[in-house]
């Protein structure tokens, strides 16, 4: 297959789920956690031939666990396998150390933190504000972020005004997992977005730009797009289990994750609310997962979608 009939893809490697912190809505267990385990980099580079014989990668993140414990030179050396001058790369981290691999010119650097709700707020805030770099910063909006009165938000976001290297701002959906359960309703998220809309930013806001990609018909909510390569070296894809916790499910080769994606798609055009909705396919869902009612919105965020057309 010749490199301009192959469709584009996302590649997120995990290189490893070790972590330095043990924050109480991480998707992953605490034995996940505490696995010092790593791919090697022969496993890796096997794995991305395999894939780029059906895809173009043109995105990878890279994110774990925490990717700041790594080597500096084995993030290059994963770095290196790319051609970064057609490959936007991403490393994600909690930046409560600095490697210098972030420092790389010819990559991008995302960093989550939610103020004072994770471990070392004050410390990573300080790190961000010296890297002497561009920052995209994450926000997940978990349970006690989307619950944060009016003055704590105001508190967290003149935080964030202050430094002058935030290239953008994207607050993320919690996801129910194998890890944690917390029960935060579509409509909470929903709710917090919008009260970020009404803060005065001087940085690009991709819940914005996502709610434009969206009305212009541009987005993609399926996973046919989207592939993991986990600390032992399987592909996988976030799926859901039977109790509808959001997991990490391997699979053998890319011909499977070819036949699952086509299977997500079958799925979910056959759910009575996504196949009568006008945004099938384009909506907001990180991960589509199923929809039995829309009473309290939906995990691809039928109502805010609404709500931002009104705008």
């Amino acid at each position: 297959m010749s490199t301009k009939n192959k469709p584009s893809i996302t590649l997120s490697i995990n290189p490893t789920y070790f972590c330095n912190f043990d924050c109480n809505f991480c998707y992953l267990t605490k034995e996940e956690l505490s696995d010092r385990k790593t791919i090697s980099l022969s496993t890796l580079r096997e794995r991305i031939a395999e894939i780029e014989k059906f895809f173009n990668i043109d995105c990878v993140d890279l994110y774990g666990g925490e990717i700041a414990l790594l080597e500096e030179s084995y993030l290059n050396q994963i770095a290196d396998l790319f051609d970064l001058e057609s490959v936007d790369f991403n490393a994600i981290t909690n930046l409560s150390k600095v490697n210098p691999f972030f420092k790389r010119k010819d990559i991008s650097l995302s960093v989550s933190w939610e103020g004072n709700v994770r471990r070392k707020s004050q410390e990573v805030l300080k790190n961000m504000e010296d890297i002497g770099r561009d920052i995209n910063l994450l926000m997940l909006a978990g349970v006690e972020v989307v619950n944060w009165s009016l003055n704590e938000i105001k508190s967290v976001f003149s935080n964030i005004s202050r430094l002058e290297n935030i290239k953008s701002l994207e607050i993320k959906p919690y996801s129910f997992n194998q890890a944690n359960h917390y029960k935060i309703k579509f409509s909470e998220y929903e709710d917090f977005v919008k009260k970020v809309f009404e803060i005065d930013k001087d940085y690009i806001f991709v819940n914005e730009e996502n709610l434009k990609g969206v009305s212009s018909g541009i987005t993609n909510s399926f996973s046919d797009d989207h592939i993991y390569i986990t600390p032992d070296g399987s592909l996988a894809v976030l799926d859901f289990d039977e109790l509808d916790r959001e997991l990490f499910l391997k699979i053998d080769k890319i011909e499977e994750y070819i036949e699952w994606s086509n299977n997500e798609k079958l799925k979910v055009g056959g759910n009575s609310f996504c196949n009568d909705c006008e945004y099938l396919g384009r909506c907001l869902s990180e991960h589509l997962r199923v929809v039995t009612s829309r009473e309290d919105s939906c995990n691809g965020f039928y109502n805010l979608i609404k709500w931002h057309e009104r705008l």
